[in-house]
């Protein structure tokens, strides 16, 4: 399948070979962010698009407590290392998380991006 321009510009921020495998399954980035099972992308996607530091603290569930750039790449990273069946879970409960939190940023931020 060929990669469309929602796409190509996905590609432009290195994600790993799962995520561009899944993601050439998706047919837009509407359908891709919602039926992401990986809170972990998502919040990787978020970061990329900088969406404010305040907001992604709550995706991750953190709370109020803001963190740092390097502390929600930490926390994606051990969330990645979880146990199988830990790790999925983590993943599709952020992923619920993320869309109730950062859907309209997100959007907000692509538009920006494609209005350049």
């Amino acid at each position: 399948m060929k990669s469309s321009s929602w796409q190509n510009s996905l590609l432009k921020f290195n994600p790993c070979i799962e995520a561009i495998i899944w993601m050439k399954s998706q047919n837009s980035i509407k359908k891709a962010w919602d039926n992401c099972h990986r809170g972990d992308w998502m919040l990787w996607f978020a970061c990329h698009l900088s969406i404010d530091m305040h907001i992604l603290t709550l995706a991750s569930g953190f709370g109020r407590h803001l963190i740092s750039k390097k502390e929600l790449e930490i926390i994606v990273s051990i969330a990645a290392n979880a146990t199988p069946s830990a790790k999925i879970k983590n993943q599709q409960q952020t992923a619920n998380i993320c869309r109730r939190i950062l859907t309209k940023k997100v959007f907000k931020a692509i538009k920006l991006i494609n209005q350049k």
